[in-house]
């Protein structure tokens, strides 16, 4: 065999096996069966892609980013995109948009409620009108009151945020291409260009690099870790913060084999995280609502110096479909997705 064969050969194969590989990471050979060992509480419908939530469990209140993102992407934002409230053990109760004197559009994506000086406060990924920026508000009497708006040319592809005081917070970026061709090729090709932004009240900086799909982000209850996922990288990075600086260290890493979404901390630092197993069929979902993406959910605790990973949920994409966010008070979990209008209230029993 000539060395032009065998080079080309050589080629032939190498593109075989990685085309097999992302269809391995995709997750096209993995079989998803019905799972979970608790009931279904009950099911909100009316509020279209509650990509991310967040769980105010000292009032008991359930924050909401509502972002249709079918309209948005046909050019139709809705004006019903927006912060929604619920109270979670209020028989009854509805999700209501809250009011909010943000003079510009808004269409939330990833959230961050803090508390600070007894007042509560809400950061907000907001992609507007071509323009994506970081709002701050603080909630007082059932409104959104805008506090800040925060842009920079380095954060051109938030995706979630998190911050526990003013003017300082992090943000994903979820790509580090900048057109829709290369993130196309930067997805399809899983390249690591993605990152963890740190905005230190002045400036933007890259505060964790190398990530693929960079998505959640979180902090430990007591702030000296941030929680970081990457979607395609199938993993959570264990980042030690410095609270004074912002500057990110990276103590570990938590492997799980599902394309990783946002994150939430509970009460007693328990970590929760929503997974797509099969990314094919989640991406078939964005086009085709009948089109069902299997949902997975984890639960990670610390146990002595070992993060243990435990699914406990598992849908064929039946119940909720792209399920995007889990949050949890005690055995109560509400889940949230990115396309539907689907919000999930599970009761957890103990085996």
């Amino acid at each position: 065999m000539s060395t032009t064969k065998k080079v080309l050969l050589m080629i032939l194969v190498g593109v075989i096996y990685f085309a097999f590989d992302t269809m391995l990471q995709g997750g096209v050979f993995k079989s998803v069966k019905n799972h979970f060992y608790g009931k279904e509480l009950a099911i909100y419908s009316g509020v279209f892609g509650p990509e991310d939530m967040e769980w105010d469990r000292a009032n008991d209140l359930l924050f909401i980013s509502s972002l249709d993102r079918r309209s948005q992407r046909a050019g139709n934002p809705k004006p019903t995109d927006g912060i929604y409230l619920l109270h979670p053990n209020k028989e009854g109760d509805q999700p209501t948009i809250l009011k909010t004197d943000l003079k510009s559009g808004f269409h939330p994506h990833g959230i961050s409620l803090f508390k600070k000086d007894g007042k509560t406060y809400l950061y907000a990924i907001n992609h507007n009108e071509g323009e994506n920026t970081v709002e701050l508000f603080e909630y007082l009497n059932g409104t959104l009151n805008h506090v800040e708006t925060y842009k920079g040319s380095e954060m051109f592809s938030p995706n979630d945020v998190v911050g526990d005081e003013i003017g300082k917070f992090y943000v994903t970026n979820d790509h580090g291409n900048r057109t829709d061709f290369w993130k196309t090729v930067e997805d399809y090709l899983r390249m690591p260009y993605s990152y963890v932004l740190y905005y230190d009240g002045t400036e933007f900086s890259k505060a964790h690099q190398g990530m693929v799909y960079a998505n959640g982000v979180q902090f430990s209850n007591d702030g000296s870790k941030l929680y970081a996922s990457h979607t395609t990288g199938h993993e959570i990075f264990v980042l030690e913060r410095n609270i004074k600086t912002g500057m990110l260290i990276h103590k570990e890493t938590i492997t799980i084999n599902s394309g990783l979404d946002n994150i939430d901390v509970d009460e007693n630092d328990h970590i929760w995280v929503t997974g797509h197993p099969k990314i094919f069929d989640f991406l078939a979902h964005f086009k085709d609502p009948s089109h069902y993406s299997a949902s997975e959910l984890f639960e990670i605790t610390l146990v002595g110096d070992e993060y243990q990973v435990s699914k406990f949920y598992e849908n064929d994409g039946s119940q909720i479909s792209a399920a995007s966010v889990v949050v949890a008070k005690n055995d109560t979990l509400f889940v949230g997705c990115v396309f539907d209008d689907n919000i999930v209230k599970l009761h957890r029993e103990k085996p």
